[in-house]
């Protein structure tokens, strides 16, 4: 918990300092010097009183950052860039990658080099009623500023680097003149096009480009996940022997199996997951805990760490049950200075009916003793850290039979901080989710229905809402219906503008989001209802708003492909690159990464055609382009380049070109599984898609056992999606079968053939049959393929199931379609 400085009427700025006597100058010259941050740094603290939970934080640093020397000496050359007084970058990766440690390293190299350095805290209101100006904000030295979480910040920044934009000096540094500011943005992913960074950043007014050239790079950069064995390896052996054990780490070579599993565990990307790990290994062993999911490792050390607070209040009288929730919900909180504390606990006891547990002030003080704060001046609760433990804790205390119980208290907490508890559940959900929790998703679902009477609220979750996800993907649709509705009842002049730019936009969100979850016809209405206002802004005001229309084109030409209208899909994807093109002939830079992913979405809707040159020449283009775009910044860009590299596979195999498709196939896997290491929720489905392209592929060149494989994990990967969202994931399944079936073809297994081509046929026949156009020429193939893999076999094929499939394909046939 940062310590708060304020002064009556001037609003506050705390800060997590790790510098010597930092001076800031706030408003009308008065001052306060902050000392070095040290109180839950490990060095500063009683090493005897450091639960096991404190050596997984990252301030107390207890093992050191381990392969990070080159990460950190470019963002030291950022910091010595002379280039730009006032610069920002936006650091990213997921739960458990060391975003926090790697801030604080950079913050200690910093203050090497004589800078001041700081974290700084920023409460979402202002305690005085009055907001912190930056215009009248001032440092006395180079100083970086780190704000983590800054999601839940937004308001704050976009005001606060809005301030600082228009006092930049964007040329060299002049001697004597304002010295350097570094700001760091912490948060687990970042968009320039949309979200939080999207609200700081974006917009296409005058200020939105001043605050725009404050990005050192445009593009989030992400730390990267710990890939070499050797670095897993010694993040292991640091912390066990911090710990204390006597256990090692197998050396490399000795225990093949051990280096396999370390080498291919998915959360051994994470120093975080790798440090749990050697504590749960202290009453296992390393190999077992390897093979423990991501979740289950959270969980163990969450039940750990509610069983010690559990003994803790227990001298107060205070039951397990009440101690498990407050816990929760002081988490839940972000931690809670002692006033506020005393209101969530006397509130938490009415709510739950513990009115026999004592008073507010008793609990208060047994819970300080298990969660202390630094050693400030004002007594603070700690939520349970890290994210990662803290979310487990949340997951495990209100499971069945308390779920509502979470609601509730989710519910009373976005009264005090709706941005801050969204992005905590946000994050929750992100974690757990995917693993089948869903009481995290009915806190989300709680939070949007609050939020639908609101709509600065509802605007707030929406842009908190990742754009790839597969585990919020239904509530990402409702809140989306939710604000076009909100929009449109807006008592505003619609003809505006602004109004119907954002409302736009708005469209362009459902349409998409809608399409997420298979609910084509209605994406589809959604997105012509967006180019509509788009044509008509672009009447008025060309130069603001062509960029808008080329999107909204793209995007109705990938929807009017999913509904079967192909002709009228490549007429909408041919004007959005002649658009594209335009633009970056005005300003490369900005829309070079547009114009490439137009020119991919241009070659599929080429190859739904027929015109297979045409296409594969379209995605050839966008593989270069993409190509350049990952060499500047592979994070920001590496999913286009893969999802590009699928596709091209499929063009080079249209007009016979195998083997360097499989190449382009294969390479296409590989970045998915990368992506999918990294952030599952968002690339699970890409990487089912590309496995099984590949697998055709494969077969196609006569690497029958390799396609086999390929397949049926292809086919495993759509089964658990389906069970999960049928409506998006169902002729994927199907179309997936339907390749399974030609690999047994190949490998001359006829009956697992016609098993599989059966099912095929059954999966995609409910589709087929309530939207025969958008299905029909894959229904026909699997027909045809499901009959003559009957005769192989000598069986008559299924009428009762091709009876009514047959009805709705004559049309189709008999037109020459």
């Amino acid at each position: 918990m940062a310590q708060s400085l304020s002064q009556s009427g001037v609003g506050n700025i705390g800060v997590q300092a790790s510098g010597e006597n930092i001076t800031v100058t706030v408003i009308q010259g008065r001052e306060w010097a902050l000392t070095r941050y040290e109180g839950r740094r490990e060095s500063n603290r009683d090493l005897s009183k450091l639960e096991t939970v404190d050596l997984l934080e990252a301030y107390t640093e207890s093992i050191p950052v381990i392969a990070r020397d080159a990460f950190a000496d470019e963002f030291c050359s950022w910091l010595e860039d002379e280039a730009a007084n006032i610069s920002v970058r936006v650091l990213v990766g997921r739960a458990g990658r060391g975003k926090t440690r790697f801030a604080l390293k950079l913050c200690d190299q910093a203050v090497e080099r004589g800078w001041d350095a700081a974290f700084l805290a920023t409460p979402s209101t202002d305690q005085g009623g009055n907001r912190q100006s930056a215009a009248n904000w001032t440092w006395s030295k180079p100083t970086l500023l780190v704000l983590d979480y800054a999601a839940s910040r937004s308001e704050f920044l976009k005001n606060w680097i809005g301030e600082l934009a228009l006092k930049a000096d964007q040329g060299p540094s002049q001697e004597g003149g304002p010295s350097p500011l570094r700001i760091l943005l912490v948060e687990r992913q970042a968009n320039l096009d949309l979200g939080w960074m999207h609200d700081v950043f974006g917009g296409g007014d005058g200020g939105a480009r001043a605050k725009r050239r404050l990005l050192d790079t445009e593009e989030p950069i992400e730390l990267p996940a710990i890939t070499d064995v050797d670095e897993r390896r010694a993040i292991l052996a640091a912390m066990l022997k911090r710990l204390g054990s006597s256990d090692e780490v197998p050396t490399p070579g000795n225990d093949l199996g051990f280096d396999d599993k370390l080498a291919h565990v998915s959360w051994g990307g994470e120093p975080l997951f790798l440090m749990m790990a050697a504590v749960l290994a202290k009453e296992s062993s390393l190999s077992t805990v390897l093979e423990l999911p991501r979740d289950q490792i959270a969980l163990e050390i969450g039940e750990r760490e509610l069983t010690r607070i559990e003994s803790i209040v227990a001298r107060e009288n205070i039951s397990p049950e009440f101690a498990r929730h407050l816990t929760a919900t002081v988490t839940l909180y972000g931690g809670l200075d002692e006033t506020a504390a005393l209101a969530v606990i006397e509130q938490e006891k009415t709510a739950l009916g513990f009115t026999n547990e004592g008073s507010a002030a008793t609990i208060f003080s047994a819970f300080y003793d298990a969660l202390p704060g630094p050693d400030l001046e004002v007594r603070v609760l700690e939520p349970i850290t890290p994210d990662a433990v803290g979310e487990a804790v949340m997951v495990a205390v209100w499971k069945p039979p308390f779920v509502q119980r979470g609601i509730e208290t989710v519910l009373r907490a976005i009264e005090v901080d709706h941005a801050l508890i969204t992005a905590i559940v946000i994050r929750t959900c992100q974690d757990f989710a995917i693993h089948g929790y869903e009481h995290p998703l009915q806190w989300l679902q709680a939070l949007g229905e609050a939020a639908s009477a609101d709509l600065s609220m509802l605007l707030e979750l929406s842009d908190e809402l990742p754009q790839y996800t597969l585990t919020m993907r239904v509530i990402a649709v409702w809140v989306s219906e939710e604000l076009v509705d909100r929009l449109s009842e807006l008592e505003t002049d619609q003809t505006s503008e602004q109004y119907q730019n954002f409302l736009g936009a708005a469209l362009n969100n459902l349409a998409n989001r809608l399409s997420d979850v298979g609910r084509r016809e209605e994406a589809l209405k959604a997105c012509e209802e967006a180019v509509e206002f788009y044509r008509t802004l672009v009447a008025r005001n060309p130069d603001a708003f062509i960029p808008k229309l080329a999107m909204s084109l793209g995007n109705l030409a990938n929807r009017l492909s999913e509904v079967g209208r192909r002709e009228e899909a490549l007429e909408a994807g041919q004007e959005a690159v002649e658009f594209y093109r335009t633009l970056v002939t005005r300003n490369p830079d900005a829309f070079t990464p547009d114009l490439a992913m137009s020119l991919g979405n241009l070659a599929s809707r080429l190859s739904d055609v027929g015109r297979r040159e045409a296409a594969l020449e379209a995605g050839q283009e966008a593989v270069e382009f993409h190509r350049a775009l990952v060499a500047r910044n592979p994070n920001a860009f590496t999913p286009n380049l893969a999802t590009n590299l699928s596709n091209l596979a499929s063009q080079l195999s249209d007009v016979g070109r195998f083997e360097e498709a499989l190449e382009a196939g294969q390479e296409a896997v590989e970045f998915y599984r990368t992506l999918v290491a990294r952030n599952p929720d968002a690339f699970t489905p890409n990487l089912a898609m590309s496995l099984s392209n590949l697998a055709s592929l494969l077969s196609r060149v006569g690497r029958d056992e390799e396609a086999l494989e390929a397949s049926q994990e292809a086919v495993e990967f759509y089964r658990t999606l389906v069970a999960r969202n049928p409506d998006a994931f169902t002729s994927r399944l199907s179309i997936t079968l339907g390749a399974l079936h030609r690999v047994y073809e190949g490998l001359n297994q006829p009956q697992d053939s016609l098993a599989a081509i059966r099912e095929a046929v059954e999966t995609l026949s409910p589709l087929f049959l309530a939207l025969p156009d958008a299905h029909w020429k894959f229904m026909y193939m699997m027909v045809r393929d499901y009959i003559n893999a009957c005769e192989r076999v000598e069986e008559e094929p299924d009428g009762v199931l091709l009876g009514p499939i047959t009805d709705k394909l004559k049309p189709y046939l008999d037109n020459g379609s």
